[in-house]
């Protein structure tokens, strides 16, 4: 087992909110081949001003929610398969999914992530083929779509992703341009953005190495949000996340 702990800080000028997150994750591995994942998310506004003299209150873009998710991986060589259920529970609704990800390939491939949710507005799905490379052990390079329909109608948007890897030290940044909704990504397994469409925006992750079982990670994401369908003016949603990995079998298998 891998057990990781975030906590975040999430603003949105749009409704001048803001919220904290905190974010558990423990990836464990059965066998060489087959692996199992739980993940929970809970995300609550918080009192205060975030500028412009306005003041978040439970009514805000973030409200209350509680994120849980569960599944199951099988990866060899040139093949992986991802299963993910999960539930997001507000005091609104509980919106149920499940996502499933191909990848076929080993340095070089192809994926495709679908993910569907249930909400009271009717069923949210998502589809995302990608192309990627790692034409050295040391950078990779990913590029694809997202055509996402449901009650506010379909959209595509195009998707990059990069990362890089210097010595302890790692960069990974993804990004998107064209209108995402309830983005979900099997990277947490989370979904990306909350409550509002995303015309554009990207996450940027940076990670450290502090000793073979332990490493901290930093993570920043932007979008630029709006609300189909009103007469509310664009906005910006933002995140700040600090994360801690534990590994304990790599220490082992050093005599740590």
């Amino acid at each position: 087992m891998t057990p990781e702990v975030w906590g975040g800080y999430l603003t949105s000028s749009q409704s001048a909110s803001a919220a904290q997150a905190i974010y558990l994750h423990a990836p464990a591995q059965v066998t060489d081949q087959v692996g199992v994942r739980f993940a929970y998310r809970h995300i609550g506004s918080t009192a205060g001003s975030t500028g412009g003299g306005a003041t978040s209150t439970s009514t805000s873009l973030f409200g209350q929610q509680d994120e849980f998710y569960a599944g199951a991986t099988f990866a060899r060589s040139y093949l992986g398969v991802q299963v993910i259920g999960f539930a997001l529970r507000s005091p609104d609704e509980t919106v149920p999914g499940a996502a499933v990800a191909l990848r076929v390939g080993a340095r070089y491939g192809v994926s495709l992530t679908a993910a569907s949710m249930s909400r009271s507005t009717g069923a949210n799905r998502q589809i995302m083929p990608q192309i990627y490379v790692w034409p050295t052990p040391y950078v990779g390079l990913t590029t694809g779509a997202r055509v996402t329909n449901d009650s506010d109608g379909s959209t595509t948007s195009a998707v990059v992703g990069a990362t890089v890897i210097v010595g302890r030290a790692l960069v990974d940044l993804q990004a998107h341009t064209g209108t995402e909704r309830w983005a979900f990504s099997m990277a947490g397994p989370t979904v990306m953005s909350l409550f509002a469409s995303s015309k554009y925006g990207g996450t940027l992750t940076a990670g450290f190495e502090l000793s073979r079982t332990a490493s901290l990670y930093l993570q920043a994401q932007y979008e630029h949000i709006t609300q189909p369908g009103t007469s509310v003016q664009d906005g910006r949603y933002t995140g700040l996340s600090v994360g801690f990995r534990w590994s304990p079998k790599a220490g082992k298998k050093d005599g740590r």
